[in-house]
């Protein structure tokens, strides 16, 4: 019995594929790409709604400065010795690029949140 087990497990182990790590920093760039559209629409529906809006239109421009200057600090945070592209897989390995676009992916989503309450606040008796 431990025999057929023991060759049922081993089936199962040679029949299975893994990603690569260009595979998986693909599919983490994809995720990013998505996201980074969405805000992009996002962005663009806020602007086109306010657009004779004046103020909030430069207040919501230093915002999205603002939430830009965040996230690469927040990445020096995160990746503190990251110097530049080139020596970027000496320090933190081969899978840099994967965990790089997941970083993005995290704060957009972050920011698309924000940006949907943003829509959201109209009629919202708290909203501006």
């Amino acid at each position: 019995m431990k025999w057929i087990i023991s060759i049922i497990i081993c089936f199962y182990t040679f029949n299975s594929t893994g990603q690569t790590q260009l595979e998986i920093t693909q599919t983490a760039m994809n995720e990013y790409s998505k996201s980074l559209k969405i805000k992009d629409s996002i962005v663009l529906e806020i602007k086109k709604h306010h657009q004779n809006d004046t103020q909030f239109l430069l207040s919501f421009e230093k915002t999205e400065e603002t939430w830009e200057n965040f996230v690469n600090e927040q990445f020096q945070v995160e990746f503190p010795s990251f110097e530049n592209w080139e020596n970027r897989n000496i320090i933190y390995g081969s899978s840099f690029d994967m965990c790089y676009y997941f970083f993005l992916k995290k704060y957009i989503d972050i920011r698309i949140s924000i940006l949907e309450n943003i829509i959201k606040l109209e009629g919202d008796i708290c909203g501006g």
